[in-house]
């Protein structure tokens, strides 16, 4: 039977278990924002917000320095029950004798208290309150987490607060790789902070650390090596600088999360990126170029390993904070590949068709190639590898804008956020606005898809996001036999186009960026010379770069082949070996094609063998060979109607368009021209041997004005197979003149619309309507 008194002892042995198990209130101020990378590796960190230098916490202290931290403040703390009476007693007789507070007599637990409850007046009662939150601490918590929490939240002199943070500040280094002396040094800051300071106390700093020093000595701690190796070592000096090798992506990261940001950045690879481009910028600058973004991704986990927002030299320089890498800017020519993809893998072209390259206008645009300069066909592939424009703003007319961005769109192009009306047909051509992230992300997207269908036949699935800079939960993506909006045939074909030696026209010496290794890439250049790309892609990595002026100032040699395209071969130095694309044969079929054109050959084509992708709807047939009867003497053509057909010679020739024939002959000596008709022949009175070159069909010219207000001449030009025929030129019922040899006319027609007639010297007639507008 129990008595009262064994009934009120139980009863407040349960009232004090309930006490002590009151969750104690620990120190939770506002933290610094740390960006690491995918080792934990320190790339920068942002000040909280009261302005203190304060990590997050939660990580193990180092062995070496919790041993310095409990021999200097708690040596007892394993065993005390969160408060150490001997220390309170031994402090009470210290200070009584000394007239004044000297010693302070508070546990680990004590002070931890203290920290959290901020400012409180230092009396008897607070020491009580801390002395009964210590003990709930220590009842609440393993005595390692007690620890932890006082190096977390512990004072290191000026607005360094916490262990990691003074570590950094004061060392450049994490805890794990402190010396004894550093680790020593740290251990006596938290009694006095001040001694910190550069010039002030400096003797008593060094005093205190050197007399831990001995006493982990005397208790066996270190030897006699390494303490007189630890008493050599010199005092911090004033706090460095935290490293500042990703600032643009901590900025952007930073203005929605605080705390610790892990990350898949090398840190290697981000520091020897951040040194290539400095070079780099060094040498842009002088010509007024002075921001730069560079993004490197590993393909097979879709990891962004290096993240450079911005030039690491361009501090004070205008958009110095801006990370270029998400702002949209004009992609130039850089999605001309994407285009050529799909417009392969929807049946209407093959790699090796010719599309026309002259002279072209779409209402009011007219696209240029970037020397102004023509060949009259060009196949698909060549277009890609030298960049031109005008095949490629012909193919998307053919493809459909609507068709293509809504492609753009599923491939993670978010920034086109316009209809296709918007941007029309230059949006093939950087009339859009995109982002470096969405840039890189796009290809690395596309080496993915054809590397697992390399693999083993099925297609990764990139999710929302094709590149991340963080770790993705559930990071094994779905794999499916299904393909993506681009199939793996299309993406090989793309690369191998992109890997093509015939680089971009404006490339003076483009083998000077010739690399050891095969790969993917493709630069661009908006208009107006205000932003330069590049992009390279390999199995293993894809690399995007950008070049320009943050706020788009316009600089002569800002084009990708000469501001971006250097940065990105120096960057490629940086990689591992790398590999190249197999043919995915399982999605390719071997047919034969056209060996001018590049399609499904006529009757009369000479023909290669190709690979094309399996089961695609396949592209009209080559109309351009095509078998002519000639007179055997004179070699002009005729038919059965003027010449027996036993008497005549056949003969196959590449029966081009007129204005393509113009611009195509000077680019192949072999190139035979149609013959004229015999005079005594009756030609086909459906065949038109010439044609204009401009105006183009559909033409709405604006012209320009001198400073007096007349406009300026306009040259208007046509081009006939037939060498010496002579043409007659009208317009508007006004004979003109007549020409021959070099079809050509400068006019001044006024504002309004217009009839342009021209007529043979066969009587052949050619009606031509344009608008000049005001």
């Amino acid at each position: 039977m129990k008595t009262p008194a064994a009934g009120m002892l139980a009863t407040a042995g349960y009232l004090l278990l309930f006490a002590l198990a009151i969750p104690v209130k620990v120190p939770g101020d506002p933290l610094s924002t740390v960006l690491e990378d995918r080792n934990g590796r320190l790339l920068g960190a942002r000040i909280a917000a009261d302005g203190q230098w304060r990590f997050p916490g939660g990580r193990p202290v180092p062995d070496h320095v919790q041993r310095s931290l409990i021999r200097f403040e708690d040596r007892w703390l394993a065993v005390h029950p969160g408060v150490n009476p001997f220390s309170l007693a031994r402090a009470m007789w210290t200070n009584l004798k000394a007239g004044r507070v000297r010693q302070g007599g508070s546990t680990i637990p004590m002070q931890v208290i203290r920290l959290a409850r901020k400012g409180r007046p230092r009396n008897l009662t607070e020491k009580a309150v801390e002395a009964w939150g210590a003990m709930r601490l220590v009842f609440r918590y393993p005595r390692s987490v007690v620890l932890r929490l006082f190096a977390d939240h512990a004072p290191f002199g000026g607005n360094v607060v916490g262990l990691e943070a003074a570590c950094w500040r004061y060392f450049l280094k994490p805890p794990d790789r402190l010396s004894w002396a550093e680790a020593a040094t740290l251990a006596v800051l938290p009694n006095s902070p001040a001694l910190i300071h550069p010039g002030r106390n400096r003797s008593a700093l060094l005093e205190k650390r050197n007399r831990l020093l001995k006493a982990l000595h005397q208790e066996g701690t270190l030897d006699d090596l390494a303490l007189q190796t630890a008493l050599a070592e010199p005092l911090p000096g004033a706090p460095h600088p935290l490293p500042r090798l990703a600032p643009e992506l901590l900025n952007t990261m930073g203005k929605t999360r605080q705390g610790r940001i892990g990350t898949l950045i090398d840190v290697t690879m981000q520091e020897r990126v951040r040194e290539v481009m400095a070079r780099h910028h060094e040498r842009l600058s002088g010509n007024g170029i002075r921001n730069m973004a560079v993004v490197v991704v590993d393909n097979r986990e879709g990891a962004v390993l290096a993240y450079a927002g911005n030039a690491p030299d361009a501090s004070g320089m205008d958009g110095s904070e801006v990370d270029i890498v998400q702002a949209p800017r004009s992609p130039g020519s850089t999605l001309k590949p994407l285009l050529f993809a799909w417009a392969l893998q929807d049946g209407i072209l093959w790699p090796g068709t010719l599309i026309p390259d002259i002279p072209t206008q779409y209402g009011s645009y007219r696209p240029e190639n970037f020397h102004r300069t023509y060949s009259g066909l060009t196949p698909a592939r060549r277009a890609i590898a030298s960049s031109l424009n005008v095949p490629m703003v012909r193919l998307l007319r053919e493809y459909g804008a609507d068709r293509f961005l809504k492609r753009l769109h599923r491939h993670g192009f978010r920034s086109l956020n316009r209809p296709a009306e918007h941007y029309g047909l230059s949006l093939v051509l950087g009339g859009g606005e995109v982002t470096l992230w969405e840039l890189t992300g796009a290809y690395a997207a596309t080496a993915r898809w054809l590397n697992g269908y390399l693999k083993d036949g099925r297609y990764p699935d990139p999710g929302t996001e094709p590149i991340s800079v963080e770790a993705k939960a559930g990071d094994a993506s779905p794999a499916s036999k299904d393909a993506p909006h681009l199939r793996a045939a299309a993406i090989w074909a793309m690369m191998e186009a992109m890997s093509l030696p015939d680089r971009p026209e404006d490339a003076v010496n483009w083998d000077y960026f010739a690399s050891s290794r095969k790969v993917a890439w493709k630069t661009g250049t908006s208009f107006g010379f205000k932003d330069a790309w590049s992009v390279a892609v390999m199995p293993e990595y894809t690399i995007g770069v950008w070049v320009g002026n943050a706020d788009a100032e316009p600089r002569a040699d800002l084009t990708g082949i000469r501001a971006a395209a250097p940065l990105l071969f120096d960057l490629l130095e940086l990689l591992p070996a790398t590999t190249w694309f197999d043919p995915p044969w399982e999605d390719l079929t071997r047919t034969t094609a056209c060996r001018i054109s590049g399609r499904p050959p006529g009757p009369h084509c000479p023909v290669d063998t190709v690979m094309i992708p399996y089961k695609s709807v396949w592209p009209e047939a080559c109309p351009f060979h095509q078998l002519l009867h000639v007179h055997p003497e004179s070699g002009w053509r005729v038919s059965a109607d003027c010449l027996a057909p036993g008497l005549s010679v056949r003969k196959v020739y590449l029966v081009l368009p007129p204005v393509e024939a113009h611009f195509y002959a000077p680019q192949d000596p072999g190139f035979e021209h149609v013959p004229p008709w015999h005079p005594g022949c009756q030609g086909d009175p459906y065949e038109l041997p010439f044609q204009l070159i401009f105006p183009t069909p559909d033409t709405r010219l604006v012209i320009a004005k001198d400073l007096d207000g007349r406009q300026k001449p306009v040259v208007f030009q046509a081009t006939h197979r037939e060498s010496a025929a002579t043409i007659y030129w009208h317009m508007d019922e006004h004979y003109l003149g007549a020409t021959t040899g070099q079809h050509v006319r400068t006019l001044v027609p006024g504002v309004g619309p217009h009839l342009l007639v021209l007529t043979d010297d066969q009587g052949r007639q050619l009606r031509r309507s344009f608008v000049v507008a005001e």
